[in-house]
């Protein structure tokens, strides 16, 4: 909680005036319950209303991309972000996933909007940029880390994420 209450002021300082929290959905590993996060959330905007810190806090999850990653969103096991059609999905760090374009057709086809979180970061990416192309083309957003462009995650990930900028 002192943690987030600390990165909530930092925010602040720096014109953020909305974030959309995302706790990791990663099963079997990381499932915490909608209900459980949501729970957390309202602990955090009490303090941050004792704090007298004005920041405007959402909910959502990042995911990371399974077959069963529609089912658990239609089953509303998985938060899209802020109640939207938009989800945030992770994929592997070291190995593309065989299956990611029909998840990803998928889930397009059931109206979602699709983010993949922070693909700078993803090995497969760093080495072939042009690997997101045909996600770019079906209205694919993606979403970078500051700590990428700062260099926080490796000369690698520095490198790509402005190759992407670019």
């Amino acid at each position: 909680l002192e943690n987030s209450v600390q990165m909530a002021r930092e925010a602040v300082s720096n014109g953020i005036t909305h974030i959309c929290c995302t706790p990791h959905y990663l099963e079997p590993e990381f499932i915490s319950s909608w209900q459980e996060n949501d729970k957390r959330l309202e602990l955090l905007k009490a303090r941050l209303k004792e704090e007298k810190i004005d920041l405007e806090l959402r909910l959502g999850n990042e995911i990371f991309l399974t077959e069963n990653t529609l089912t658990d969103l239609t089953e509303n096991k998985i938060l899209k972000l802020n109640e939207s059609r938009y989800i945030l999905v992770e994929l592997p760090m070291l190995n593309e996933l065989k299956y990611t374009d029909k998840i990803i057709d998928k889930l397009i086809e059931s109206g979602y909007k699709v983010i993949i979180a922070h693909p700078e970061r993803y090995k497969y990416v760093q080495e072939n940029a042009d690997y997101l192309i045909p996600y770019l083309e079906k209205g694919v957003i993606f979403q970078s880390n500051l700590g990428s462009v700062i260099g926080m995650y490796g000369e690698s990930a520095r490198k790509c994420i402005n190759e992407l900028i670019k």
